[in-house]
């Protein structure tokens, strides 16, 4: 007898230890491997058992699962053979994926390393940041956030903001520019009011904070210092994200090493709730924790992000000051 619907006379399966009539037999085989297995679920080639799906990744230019024989890994995003060079390149500075070529002096590079170049230019030069003012943003060091959404008024998004695909979510994500002081919180507020953003249980917000002038050791602590206060950035976010794949990771806590050393042994994975990898691609950290929520509290979190790092850098220096 099956022993999913005790029905009919049922062939003996190893795996499931007992019998499956011909038509169950067919619905938990893997299509992959040809076994029977309870562990059966759908993906976009077939049935797949749980042993043979790990071999398989969502592709996110064209949201399709694909073995990994049939496609390329850039620093944890999976793209199909099929969709490399045709929706999406690699950065020739950073190695990453990108579906936005900019051109800067002849070389061709990504979004990010564009606003680097841009920073670089202009950093210590001050006439970016004259003019502005830093009574909620108490740092005058650069930041940015990433904003996915699942619907809105896309037409609606300023020329200097940009937008991007991502397979991840239903919508669009939406990329700020360099922003400093107060005046990056109202370019967001702008931005909410005229795109009115929708989001769904996909969709979070992901602010980078600017720490290019920091050396080794204060990086170390400002690794030590989320880590400390992990609770209390868990806490202003929706349960939902404390166990989200893209978000939930922790880095390890740093004993008596120098930097690269840290990273090699937290490993260079960029879905941790502080991913550190954008240290080294991008010279930010990157805050990926809150869930996508009202204008209101992104003002918030981004202002919180920009300040503690800050605060952390600050002490280091009166440390060094004692000292």
């Amino acid at each position: 007898m099956c022993v999913v619907c005790n029905n009919g006379p049922g062939v003996y399966t190893q795996k499931i230890r007992g019998s499956l009539c011909a038509t169950h037999a067919e619905m938990y085989t893997c299509t992959d491997c040809g076994e029977r297995r309870y562990s059966v679920r759908e993906f976009d080639v077939g049935r797949i058992c749980h042993k043979c799906g790990d071999n398989y990744r969502w592709c996110i230019a064209c949201s399709r699962e694909h073995h990994k024989k049939n496609m390329k890994c850039f620093h944890g995003d999976w793209i199909c053979n099929e969709k490399l060079g045709f929706a999406f390149v690699v950065c020739g500075r950073c190695g990453y994926l990108t579906d936005e070529i900019r051109t800067v002096n002849g070389e061709d590079m990504c979004s990010f390393c564009y606003l680097d170049i841009l920073a670089n230019d202009c950093r210590g030069i001050g006439r970016r940041i004259h003019g502005y003012t830093f009574e909620k943003i108490k740092s005058k060091r650069w930041y940015g956030v990433e904003i996915e959404t699942d619907s809105g008024n896309y037409k609606g998004v300023p020329g200097q903001w940009g937008i991007k695909t991502d397979g991840s979510i239903g919508g669009l994500e939406l990329v700020s520019p360099l922003m400093a002081g107060d005046e990056g919180l109202a370019s967001v507020r702008r931005l909410y009011d005229r795109v009115k953003p929708g989001f769904d249980d996909r969709c979070g917000i992901h602010v980078h904070v600017d720490v290019r002038d920091l050396n080794e050791r204060q990086l170390l602590d400002l690794v030590r210092a989320f880590n400390n206060t992990k609770k209390t950035w868990f806490r202003k976010v929706s349960k939902d994200r404390w166990n989200n794949e893209y978000c939930c990771l922790e880095n390890k806590y740093p004993g008596e090493e120098k930097w690269d050393s840290w990273v090699r042994r937290n490993g260079c994975d960029r879905y941790r709730w502080v991913n550190f990898c954008a240290v080294q691609d991008h010279g930010s950290v990157e805050l990926r924790l809150l869930e996508g929520c009202d204008v209101d509290k992104v003002v918030e979190w981004i202002t919180m992000a920009v300040n503690f790092v800050e605060q952390v850098v600050n002490m280091d220096k009166r440390m060094d000051t004692c000292v």
